[in-house]
């Protein structure tokens, strides 16, 4: 479980992605089959109105470094405010992360890409545009999972010997709520036939493991319920992925 929060040895398996600024979402259309075209030239915009996705991926980056050395620090105690105050570091994060999603260009939203809409061959030959789009939805989740993971905000909370209620409560919605939506993103390339072999989708997992590794003991049914279905799903795609990474064996 410690390695599953050591970021300074983590390969971002991002970075060995080839990105293609000027792609944009494979067309709407569908063909008499109910299959989405995959696509042409006139789905590549060279300096339209809507700039590539990396646009997005590059302050997300930014902001997830920021999120790994929140980690790191809050392991090391060298936070000085406790996170609900508005001068540390946690706030100031989740100032970026507001920021950044007030600026997003709604065409990369979960909902406006529809990836549902979009069969296995157009994903893959327009895979320049889904890997970049994966990488961002990936990464906003598990920074979300960082700030706010139990282990890490007990720490946080015993270092300050105090902790508003609103505060706890808060934490608590928004890390179950980012950890379901990395099981949903696997049932999501799952359903779509899609195989993606990288370190970072480990490392997203295995955050989101520790969660619900949390939560299989809280005391609401719902939430043991979920959380036992999430581990399931979490272990045996990591156990997939190690089986073809050798640096993911030491997550599972």
């Amino acid at each position: 479980m410690e390695n599953m929060f050591n970021l300074q040895t983590l390969t971002l398996g991002a970075k060995s992605i080839t990105y293609h600024a000027s792609f944009k979402p494979v067309s709407p259309n569908a063909t008499s089959r109910g299959e989405l075209v995959s696509p042409s030239s006139q789905n590549i915009v060279a300096d339209g109105p809507v700039p590539g996705i990396i646009i997005n991926t590059l302050p997300m980056f930014d902001i997830f470094k920021k999120a790994a050395k929140y980690v790191t620090d809050t392991k090391s105690g060298a936070l000085p405010h406790a996170p609900w105050q508005q001068q540390s570091d946690y706030a100031a994060i989740q100032a970026d992360i507001l920021e950044l999603e007030s600026n997003f260009y709604p065409e990369y939203r979960f909902d406006r890409t529809k990836m549902t809409q979009h069969s296995k061959e157009a994903i893959e030959q327009n895979w320049a545009f889904w890997s970049c789009w994966l990488v961002n939805q990936f990464m906003y989740h598990t920074i979300h999972m960082l700030l706010n993971h139990p282990f890490l905000i007990s720490l946080r909370i015993a270092a300050a010997g105090r902790c508003p209620r609103t505060f706890s409560q808060s934490t608590s919605d928004q890390v179950v709520v980012h950890s379901n939506w990395i099981i949903r993103l696997l049932d999501l390339l799952e359903e779509k036939d899609v195989n993606v072999s990288d370190p970072f989708l480990a490392y997203c997992i295995s955050v989101a493991i520790t969660v619900f590794i949390h939560y299989r003991n809280a005391e609401i049914q719902s939430l043991r319920q979920n959380a036992e279905k999430g581990l399931f799903k979490g272990r045996q795609e990591l156990g997939e992925l190690s089986s073809l990474l050798k640096n993911v064996e030491r997550m599972v």
